[in-house]
């Protein structure tokens, strides 16, 4: 185990649940939490834009939330996820907030997730400009017209194609780690939960929200509900492990996270997302008690 491998499991050793794939900053204290989720995970998420001058580290894009005590996962510009407190326990993000089912106050309903984006521009002269007057180029910007969650027409800062493919994976992961409480329904703009003074995701996210979850929900329901059609190919043996190992599944290296007593799911972790859909999940739940008995 390396030194940041050992940092990550120390700092995260208390916490209920990881995003396997999240940068963990060992030396900044944990975002601050008021308490467990009520079902033991967010029902959805809000997605912002951080509006944000100095985000390009782990480190800098968490230095406002914990300076005002918020709590929320980041997504910086190469697509890196930061997380810096327990899945499983909720903090301040949306502010006063509502949405049709979920009623009001979402932060104790909905994971924050701030994406490492400008937001909104103004124009001065030949220049668009962020809030804090940096200058953004073209290629880094779209012109988008008021509809759905956009209030209004506008150039906005573009998120980058790898902070979208890592909030587009993240939230997946969500919806599986957590199924039957996660809802991709959900999955909310911050301008949607509160329109009267929010612009974000605005038109940085490059199509509305209502697209954005439709968009979800088609790459979630092959991914979990495609018939099995080729069988595990190796007989499953009694697990000497907490984990199952690269032996059991060669190809997946899956890892075991519950969200209620008595309901296990697997998290894959690949290299290539696209594949999920290729692992035979019928038989590997199936097969999961077999495999190892994960306690609370």
């Amino acid at each position: 185990m390396t030194s940041a491998e050992l940092d990550r499991k120390n700092k995260s050793h208390d916490w209920k649940i990881v995003y396997p794939e999240a940068v963990i900053p060992d030396d900044l204290p944990n975002m601050r939490t008021k308490g467990e989720y009520k079902d033991g995970f967010a029902k959805g998420a809000t997605v912002h834009f951080t509006a944000g001058w100095n985000n390009k580290t782990a480190e800098s894009s968490m230095t406002s939330g914990l300076n005002n005590g918020y709590c929320y996962l980041t997504i910086l510009a190469d697509g890196t996820v930061v997380q810096n407190f327990d899945l499983a326990r909720w903090g301040y993000h949306a502010g006063k907030s509502t949405w049709p089912g979920l009623g009001s106050g979402m932060s104790d309903k909905l994971i924050g997730i701030e994406v490492c984006c400008g937001g909104r521009l103004h124009k001065d002269g030949d220049v668009w400009k962020t809030w804090f007057n940096k200058v953004v180029p073209e290629h880094q910007r779209r012109w988008v017209k008021k509809g759905d969650n956009v209030l209004h027409d506008g150039m906005y800062e573009k998120y980058t194609d790898a902070q979208e493919a890592s909030l587009i994976k993240f939230l997946l992961w969500c919806a599986q780690v957590g199924k039957g409480t996660f809802n991709l329904d959900y999955v909310l703009g911050h301008d949607e939960i509160a329109p009267d003074r929010k612009n974000d995701p605005g038109g940085s996210l490059s199509m509305t929200m209502p697209k954005f979850r439709n968009l979800l929900k088609e790459k979630f329901d092959p991914l979990f509900e495609a018939p099995v059609d080729k069988p595990i190919e190796k007989p499953v043996e009694e697990a000497t492990e907490n984990i199952p190992n690269e032996e059991l599944f060669p190809k997946w290296n899956p890892l075991i996270y519950f969200n209620k007593m008595d309901n296990f799911f697997l998290n894959p972790t690949q290299t290539r997302f696209d594949d999920l859909r290729d692992i035979v999940w019928p038989s590997a739940k199936k097969k999961i008690l077999e495999l190892t008995k994960v306690k609370r």
